[in-house]
Formats: structure tokens, C-alpha cells, sequence
């Protein structure tokens, strides 16, 4: 949903958020009124220096589940330990640091609202936006809050001028032009576009989905239209005393549609979050070019929207509201939807587990969401099916918030009977995987032995010869685990066994991946030179089997040694690619160190200001997400960068207190740092030490030993973001259109079909679909009606054909 007239609005948010009392602050507003954008615009909007965000999205959650624990799940902050220790778990995060929690969709969370005002007065710098339709009357309407009105119509006897000024009637011309080259504004029809906006009451998702039929209907007879339908008072309606609502709305919308069309949005609105193409193909259970042009047809109506998704598989959404309207006319989305959820996760647990590149992996990301709610459904309904869900997902979505879900079912299914119900390949996943999201929660490095005796119950079941890629996963967890809860002996020699293992059984990715956990290992054992050689290899054979993930741990391994003199025999790229690859695939644990890697490469280039930015980036990950474990490395970055800062009594303070946090610690920090790191943290310690003094130091290190790590991080978060820099990432420019693509709008702008189109290209009509979602992206429009709306404005197409 566009934003319009609401610049007050977002600076009235962002002025709550970051200079107000800390506490709850409400965001209301009816359905329609277009608080989700607002939400967003106003957290864009907030300065990083003021406070760390941390937005949530509450759709899909339980009705009657605690709004703690529903916040606390979408952080993916599960508490392994403590079940029902969400409060604390959550508290523990938010720590001492300026947090704003920006909880959007909490109306299906109607309890736990007093525990989480409770929980904002034990944490004084915690500040929570909760948006909902309306204030929930059981709750006291106390702290601020902004309720957010419709957008201003004009009077019937405005002027021309006045109309055209009016909020809602920009929205509507705004909104219009997008899917109509030439909209004509005489007179006529400016009058018609008041009295729509008057008719849905100056509602932003109501005057769009109007805009969107305006290109059907002329102006006149759509205001004709809306005018003749009858107001109802039902929860979908949006506006007491307007004479349509939002369901009056949506339901002349959907009188537009075809049978099949209408049958796809009460399919689509079986998901709660992005899906991609792939799944509505599935779902539909129709011909595929039916499929799609019902698809673009709902896409022109407003009703779907194209996401920003991966160029593979396009991605799309439905606004809350429409699923809701779709949702009273379906019988059962939701069975299609968890059918394929189930297929798609276990087609997706075999691709991850040869490390190959599948559309499968993708898409069970993309409906991570889906994932989350059906396995919360299964674990109240078959505990076996949720098992069988969890095992599957678990290497797909490990590292992800939506994991915390894949824990909680996996506990549940060790704590049952079900166990014996299981065959033993699930049962070793189950003891696997259990260990890793137990490695992976807020207080896994408290259970390093229930982690090592749950992976040592999971790896006594898998004989290698007979299922390598269950042991080589197996490997894996233990190396990954190892770094986790700090025991590095454990993962490094998982990390040696898992290669001889991939070696043994001709695996290329494998080998590749645990290639690079053995040079990290031989680059503290035998040398840089025997290092980086490994990694070399290692990054060659991952780029010849091209595997990204790979590709990218290898930059990250690389960019840790010091290069030999000489051009190598395989180009490194930097270490840009690796984030871009972290941030395409949304995989959190690569990121985090993506961002580690990045940081030391700054300070070692003694650009200090951007290596701050990198380290608070990766501070505030493992704060958002209870990685406390991974949290010491940053500390010592955040030494090294106070340390070079010269003439700040605060810098030094900080970075004192933070010696003394990880003091106990630092030998296995410095294990699993570069080897040169130890020497640079010697310096800059000493060199704070000379410029406070030894008892003004030694004070300040003992204040830090009194810390708990989610204090120090907040600590050293506040500290970094003051002296960040910011990245300078250079705007992507906007790709020009195909010549294939050209001729795919020209035709689209005929008005043929999919269909049609590929038969004209001799194309598949698949493809046909890939080049139109191109096409949408690249001119930012959505949808068919607004890409040859644009084309025309822009001369991108004539009648004679695409222009060059």
C-alpha cells in the first residue's frame, strides 16, 4: 500500500519511538487505513544512533497466545531450557541497550498485553510500537499512542482546486495513473473521484483498489457503482458512518473476477506471509496458463501484489485484509497449503542434504512463515507429522527466527511417547537437530553436555557407509555446535572427520565445505601458507560446482589470512560478494560472520569508523537473536577499534569495561580469531591502559567483569553506533529491459494472455511469467495494467512496437 498525506503521522511515530518516555506506544487504526506502511516508512525512518530496531510481524500467530511469547518467537529468542521463559528470555535481549520492538498485527494476541508492560518497566530502555485495529478494551489505553484516521476527503461542493489538493484524491490519482497512461482530470471527472474518495470514507486500501478498476469502468459509473451498494457493520468494515466499507469494496471487486480467478485467491489466501511462484503453481491444482492469467488478472485488481523476490522464482503477498475477505468465501485454504508444505520440505531436506542448489530450498525459505504456523497446528494436532515437518525443515531454516518453531517442535516430540513411533533416520534427525537449535537458543551455551549427549544419541544411530550424508550432516552440526558453545577442539575434529568422510564418498560439496572448517584449522596448526592453500581449493571446487553458500564462506575464510605475494591461481572476490550472498539467501548465521569478516578487514585497514558500523551490525544480530556465545569476538573488535581512537575518555572506558567482560575468556577467543588478531589486542589494550592508567583501568575492567554479556553488548552497541560510518553502497541502477522482454510488454500491453504470448515467442508460458515479474520489478510497478500504463508514459513501447 502506497503512502499518502502521512508525513505528520510518520514523524509523530518516529518522535514517540526514539524521544518520548520508553514503554508501549499504540498504533491504531482500522482495517485498511494503512498502518502497516506507516509502520515502515517510520522505522526506516528512526536514527540507528537513537535506538536498534527490531520489527516483528504477529500475523499468523494463535488466537489467545501471549503477546511475550509471540514477540519472543518471531525474534526467534525460543528459551531451550525454560518452555514458558519467554518474559526472561526477552528481557535478557533487550538488556540495558535502547531497543524499539515494532510489533505489527497483534489484534489475534489478546493476551499477555499487562505481562508486556510489566516487562517495559523492568527494562527502562525498552520501547515496544504495537500495532492493531483497535486497543483491546480489557487493556487500559495508558501511554501514548497515535490512532491513525482515514485520509482527508473533499466536501461535495469543494472547488476543483480543493479536491484536487485533498489526501485521499492525490492517493487516488496517484494510484490511477499507475495502471491508466492517460488519465484524463477534466472537470467530470475530478468530481467523480471526490465522490469515490467520500464513498470509502478517504480509506487508503479501499481508494486503491477503486484506482485499480478505474481502468475498467469509467469514473463516473465506478462512483455509480459504490454509491449503490449497501453499507454493513461487520468487522471488515472500516469506517462507521461512511456509507461503503472495506467489505463492500472487496466485494465489488471480486464480482469482477472469474470463477477460476476467484478460486485462486481462496487458494492464495491459504499463506500468511511471501510465496513464491513455485507454491501458487502447486496450490492452484489448475492448467498453468489458467494459473497464471488468473494470477495477473489478480495482480491488475490490487488483490496480489509482486514482492521484491529472487529473480528464480518470483514472489508475491496478500494484504491482510484481502486474505481475510478470501478467507470467508474458501472452504479450506489451508489443507492445500500444508499439503505442499510437507512435500516441499521433504524434497527441499534431500537437496540440503547433497549442499545442491534447488528451487525447493528456496521456496521452503521464502514460506518459512507458513512453515512456523503449520508446525505449531501439528504439534496441538499429530505430533508425528510436526516431527516428521521439524526434522525436514530444520537444516533448511537453521540460523532463521522461524527455527525457534522448529525447536519447540522437536522438544515436544522428545518429550512425548512419539519417539518410538519414529523410524531411525527421523529419530537421528530428531537428536541431531535438537542439538543444533539447542546450540542455537539464548541459553544453549549453558547446556554445552545435554547439546554433546543429544548429538552423540543422534550420530550412534548413522552408520557412514551406509548413509554418508546423514553423517556428513551429523559433522557439520558437531562443527557448527562446537562454535557455538566455544568448544572448538570438538569442532575441528568434527570438521576433519566429516572431510575424510565427503573425500571417501566423492562429494564435491561437501568436500568444499569442510575443506574450509580445515583450513581454518590449519591456519592456527600449520600456517597461513597450508591455509590458504586448503581455502583455495576449497573456494575453486566451490565455484566449479557453483555453490554460493560455499563460494562465500570461502571469501570469509580467506579474507582471515594473509595472502601469499604473487597472483593465486584463482581470483578471490571481495568481500562484498560474500554479504550480497548473506543478505540474497537471508541466512542469518552466514551473515553474522560476513559482517565479523568485515569488520576486522576495516580495522586492519585502520578505517575505524566502518568498522564500527560492521561490528555493531553484527552485535545487534546476536543481541536480536540470544547468540550470546558469538558475541565475545565482537568485543574484542569493539577493543581494537576504541583502542585506535585517540582522545576519547569514553572510548577507552568502554573499551576497558569490555576487557574485563571477556578476560576469562580471551584464550579461546583468540583461538577462533585470525592468529594475528592476538598481538593487535595486546597493543590496543595497552595503549588504553597507558592512556587511563593502571588504576583507573583496572577499575573499569573489574565494573565490566560484573556484566552479563547482553549488558556489554548493549554497552558496546551504544558505543559503536555513535562512532559508525556509513557504508557506501553505490545505488543499484535500474537494469534496462531485454530485447525479449521489450517484446514480452509489448504484448502484454496487446491485452494477450500467457498463453497466447508464448505461443507468439514460442516460449513456455512458465517463462513468459519469469520475464512479466522481471519486467514488473525493473519499471517498479505491479502488475500488467501498471507496466503498460508506465511503458506508455515512458515511451518504452508506441503502437509500432517496443522502442529501442
Amino acid at each position: 500500500m502506497e503512502l499518502a498525506g502521512r508525513e505528520r503521522e510518520i514523524d509523530d511515530l518516529v518522535r514517540l519511538a526514539t524521544e518520548g518516555e520508553p514503554g508501549i506506544i499504540r498504533l491504531t487504526g482500522r482495517p485498511g487505513v494503512g498502518k502497516s506502511a506507516l509502520l515502515r516508512a517510520a522505522v526506516k525512518a528512526v536514527p540507528p544512533q537513537r535506538c536498534t530496531v527490531w520489527p516483528v510481524d504477529l500475523r499468523g500467530s494463535a488466537r489467545g497466545a501471549g503477546l511475550i511469547d509471540e514477540i519472543a518467537r518471531a525474534l526467534g529468542l525460543w528459551s531451550a531450557a525454560d518452555r514458558d521463559g519467554a518474559p526472561e528470555t526477552l528481557a535478557t535481549a533487550v538488556s540495558t541497550g535502547r531497543v524499539l520492538i515494532a510489533a505489527d498485527h497483534v489484534d489475534a494476541v489478546t493476551e499477555g498485553h499487562a505481562a508486556l508492560a510489566a516487562l517495559t518497566e523492568r527494562c527502562p530502555r525498552l520501547s515496544v510500537v504495537l500495532v492493531s485495529r483497535r486497543v483491546d478494551p480489557s487493556v487500559a489505553a495508558s501511554g501514548p499512542g497515535l490512532a491513525l484516521a482515514p485520509l482527508a476527503v473533499p466536501p461535495e461542493d469543494a472547488t476543483r482546486v480543493a479536491t484536487l489538493s485533498a489526501p485521499s484524491v492525490q492517493l487516488f490519482i496517484r494510484a490511477a495513473q499507475r495502471v491508466q497512461a492517460a488519465l484524463k482530470l477534466d472537470d467530470e471527472e475530478v468530481a467523480a473521484i471526490g465522490e469515490v474518495c467520500r464513498l470509502v470514507g478517504g480509506l487508503p486500501l479501499a481508494i486503491e483498489l477503486a484506482a485499480a478498476r478505474s481502468r475498467l469502468l469509467p469514473l463516473a459509473l465506478l462512483a455509480r457503482q459504490l454509491g449503490s451498494r449497501p453499507g454493513e457493520c461487520a468487522d471488515l468494515d472500516l469506517l462507521e458512518g461512511a456509507r461503503i466499507g472495506i467489505r463492500d469494496t472487496l466485494g465489488a471487486t471480486r464480482a469482477l473476477l472469474t470463477t477460476d480467478e476467484d478460486r485462486l485467491l481462496a487458494r492464495l489466501a491459504g499463506f500468511h506471509g511471501r510465496f513464491p511462484l513455485g507454491a501458487v503453481l502447486a496450490v492452484a491444482e489448475a492448467p498453468l496458463g489458467e494459473v497464471l492469467d488468473a494470477l495477473e488478472r489478480l495482480i491488475d485488481l490490487g488483490l496480489v501484489q509482486p514482492s521484491p523476490g529472487r529473480d528464480a522464482d518470483p514472489e508475491f503477498t496478500l494484504l491482510p485484509m484481502v486474505r481475510s475477505f478470501a478467507l470467508e468465501h474458501s472452504d479450506d485454504a489451508s489443507a492445500p497449503v500444508a499439503r505442499y508444505l510437507r512435500e516441499l520440505a521433504a524434497e527441499a531436506a534431500a537437496a540440503h542434504a547433497r549442499l545442491a542448489h534447488s528451487d525447493a530450498v528456496d521456496r521452503l525459505r521464502a514460506l518459512r512463515r507458513d512453515v512456523a504456523v503449520e508446525l505449531r497446528r501439528l504439534v496441538a494436532t499429530d505430533l508425528v507429522a510436526a516431527t516428521s515437518l521439524a526434522v525436514d525443515a530444520a537444516p533448511v531454516l537453521e540460523g532463521y527466527a522461524e527455527g525457534a518453531e522448529v525447536g519447540e517442535a522437536l522438544e515436544a516430540a522428545i518429550q512425548s511417547d512419539v519417539m518410538a513411533r519414529l523410524d531411525e533416520h527421523t529419530r537421528a534427525g530428531v537428536w541431531l537437530w535438537s542439538s543444533r537449535t539447542l546450540a542455537l537458543s539464548p541459553d544453549g551455551v549453558q547446556y554445552s553436555a545435554l547439546i554433546s549427549e543429544r548429538w552423540e544419541r543422534g550420530n550412534a544411530l548413522i552408520d557412514p557407509r551406509e548413509r554418508p550424508l546423514l553423517a556428513l550432516q551429523a559433522r557439520m552440526i558437531a562443527a557448527l555446535n562446537g562454535t557455538t558453545t566455544g568448544d572448538l577442539r570438538l569442532s575441528l575434529q568434527a570438521a576433519m572427520e566429516g572431510l575424510a568422510i565427503a573425500r571417501e564418498a566423492a562429494l564435491p560439496a561437501w568436500t568444499a565445505r569442510l575443506e574450509l572448517w580445515a583450513a581454518g584449522a590449519a591456519h592456527h596448526t600449520q600456517g597461513p601458507e597450508q591455509a590458504f592453500a586448503l581455502a583455495l581449493a576449497a573456494l575453486e571446487r566451490a565455484q566449479r560446482i557453483d555453490d554460493p553458500a560455499s563460494i562465500a564462506w570461502a571469501i570469509m575464510v580467506i579474507s582471515t589470512m594473509p595472502r601469499p605475494t604473487g597472483p593465486t591461481s584463482v581470483p578471490v572476490p571481495e568481500l562484498e560478494e560474500a554479504l550480497a550472498v548473506g543478505e540474497r539467501l537471508g541466512d542469518p548465521v552466514l551473515l553474522s560472520f560476513a559482517y565479523a569478516a568485515l569488520a576486522m578487514r576495516e580495522v586492519r585497514a585502520r578505517r575505524m569508523a566502518m568498522a564500527a558500523y560492521w561490528c555493531a551490525q553484527r552485535l545487534d544480530l546476536a543481541r536480536r537473536r540470544g547468540w550470546w556465545a558469538l558475541s565475545g569476538i565482537s568485543f574484542a573488535d569493539t577493543v581494537l577499534i576504541a583502542g585506535a581512537t585517540s582522545g576519547d575518555a569514553d572510548a577507552d572506558l568502554t573499551a576497558a569495561r569490555l576487557v574485563g567482560v571477556i578476560r576469562l575468556d580471551l584464550d579461546r577467543l583468540l583461538r577462533s580469531m585470525a592468529p594475528s588478531s592476538g598481538p593487535r589486542f595486546e597493543a590496543a589494550v595497552a595503549r588504553i591502559r597507558a592512556r587511563m592508567g593502571d588504576h583507573r583501568f583496572a577499575r573499569a575492567a573489574a565494573e565490566g567483569g560484573m556484566m552479563s554479556t547482553p549488558q556489554a553488548a548493549a554497552l558496546a552497541v551504544d558505543w559503536l553506533r555513535r562512532h559508525a560510518g556509513t557504508p557506501q553502497r553505490a545505488a543499484p541502477a535500474q537494469a534496462p529491459l531485454t530485447p525479449r522482454e521489450g517484446e514480452v510488454l509489448q504484448l502484454l500491453a496487446s491485452g494477450l494472455t500467457n498463453k497466447e504470448i508464448a505461443g507468439r515467442l514460442h516460449l513456455s508460458v512458465k517463462t513468459v511469467m519469469h520475464h512479466s515479474v522481471s519486467i514488473y520489478r525493473k519499471l517498479a510497478v505491479r502488475g500488467r495494467a501498471e507496466a503498460t500504463a508506465y511503458a506508455y508514459r515512458n515511451r518504452l513501447i508506441t503502437d509500432r512496437g517496443p522502442t529501442g
